[in-house]
């Protein structure tokens, strides 16, 4: 629900920007993925779109410019089958939403439909490469609380940290 009155609160602050009409890239910086854990995964980037679906095998990683899109944030969805967004399976999201009115990001972890068993008792991490990021070290299930950064940075999502 943070997640939620943040995402809303950040879009209506962006309102008064000449918003694009499809999701776009407004500020530098990267959302990474890390499969640490010894299983493959997918994932999806979803904003008002679904992007194509992704296979992380172990070892494996992803990468996406951070992008604003006017309608809502933006999640990673990961799970463990390549069907796993839209039939009740548990996901992972790890999302962002982008505020360039302040130059900052909103993100956290959180789970949908409970935790994976790949993820029950391992660590999932987010971490930054800007200086005093806040980091986010996640065991679930309950969502990890929004963070924010004030500045530039990349975004490290490390599974089976």
């Amino acid at each position: 629900m943070q997640l939620k009155s943040l995402l809303l609160t950040a879009a209506l602050s962006l309102t008064a920007l000449a918003m694009p009409t499809e999701t776009t890239t407004l500020t530098s910086g990267v959302a990474r993925v890390i499969n640490n854990c010894p299983s493959t995964v997918y994932l999806w980037s979803v904003a008002s779109t679904v992007g194509d679906r992704q296979t992380l095998q172990p070892g494996g990683q992803y990468s996406e410019q951070f992008r604003y899109d006017p309608r809502t944030g933006v999640a990673i969805k990961v799970g463990t089958t390549p069907e796993s967004i839209g039939n009740g399976a548990p996901v992972l999201h790890f999302s962002y939403t982008l505020n360039n009115g302040e130059n900052s990001i909103y993100y956290d972890v959180s789970s949908a439909f409970g935790v994976d068993p790949l993820f029950s008792g391992r660590v999932v991490k987010v971490v930054g490469d800007g200086p005093n990021v806040p980091s986010i070290v996640w065991t679930g299930p309950a969502p990890s609380g929004t963070r924010v950064y004030f500045g530039n940075t990349n975004l490290i999502l490390t599974l089976c940290a």
